[in-house]
């Protein structure tokens, strides 16, 4: 039998989880595995769970809450024998439905039962961790509004990204990539470890989780209008038609921004910098997933 617990952030997303234990506890397969459950009760808290079930012994550790939940488990068990798992609750949702989990807990909980282990690429930008996605310019700006803001879901996120637009700014950069070198004006510099931002935005649709290259996606400086005429692409999956999208796949991708930029880690936005260093580190993290 294997051993989960279950890491909640009862305050990722639109509505708290109050119910979870009973949940899981209703759900979960007794036969195949042995469980508890522990909340987070303060930023960054899931960090200091997930080195505490590693202790334990805790074969899979179960993340339950929105892309920067995910985020903190996982950062603490790279180049580890314990294994994560998802249950998408949070706003955007973008990595945990992309490996095949449902945003219903239930279903999610009862998804645990057929999930077998992979290993899979991870990321770093200057060291820091990510898992899905990173990168700096406009949605990094949004990312970073976000933060300090108390509307959640996909209404605060639109309502945030056409607000930002009236300060949108172009990042001028070069991009050297595997010995090559970029220059330009881009409205955003994407570093892509899997497809899929929150709410089905597929920005990289090439990006593969265990290919052991990053995807760099270029999106050039071009009249919003453009931006917006696009937008049915961003969900379709085929951004690559757009003709002001570059793409490029690197294992080691470095970008100086000509002047200090907003960059994010997985949808968490960080204050400005200038020099970006961004590596893969190849089949570094087991993950508790379907079969696809």
């Amino acid at each position: 039998m294997k051993t989960l617990r279950f890491i909640v952030n009862p305050f990722s997303g639109t509505g708290r989880k109050k119910d979870f234990a009973y949940l899981v506890s209703k759900h979960v397969n007794k036969d195949k595995f042995i469980f508890d459950v522990v909340k987070t009760e303060y930023a960054n808290h899931a960090k200091e769970l997930t080195i505490l079930a590693k202790s334990d012994d805790i074969d899979v550790i179960v993340g339950v809450g929105g892309d920067g939940t995910i985020n903190e488990i996982a950062s603490q068990l790279v180049g580890s024998d314990n294994a994560l798992a998802i249950i998408p609750a949070g706003s955007g949702n973008g990595f945990g439905t992309y490996i095949g989990m449902s945003r219903n807990s239930e279903k999610s909980i009862k998804l645990l039962e057929s999930n077998t282990i992979k290993k899979i690429d991870t990321g770093t930008c200057n060291g820091q961790f990510f898992i899905n996605i990173a990168g700096l310019g406009f949605d990094a700006q949004v990312a970073y509004a976000l933060k300090s803001k108390t509307l959640r879901g996909f209404i605060g996120y639109l309502l945030m990204t056409i607000k930002e637009l009236l300060n949108y700014k172009a990042v001028k950069a070069t991009i050297t990539l595997d010995g090559q070198i970029i220059e330009g004006e881009f409205a955003s510099i994407v570093v892509a470890n899997a497809p899929i931002y929150g709410y089905g935005f597929n920005i990289a649709p090439f990006a593969k989780l265990d290919d052991g290259y990053l995807e760099l996606v270029l999106i050039k400086h071009v009249a919003i209008y453009k931006y917006i005429l696009n937008i049915p692409k961003y969900f379709n999956g085929k951004i690559h038609e757009c003709d002001f999208i570059e793409f490029h796949k690197a294992k080691s991708i470095d970008v100086t921004a000509h002047a200090p930029t907003f960059y994010h880690l997985d949808g968490e936005g960080y204050n400005k910098g200038t020099k970006f260093k961004f590596s893969i580190k190849q089949k570094s993290l087991n993950i508790f997933a379907p079969e696809t």
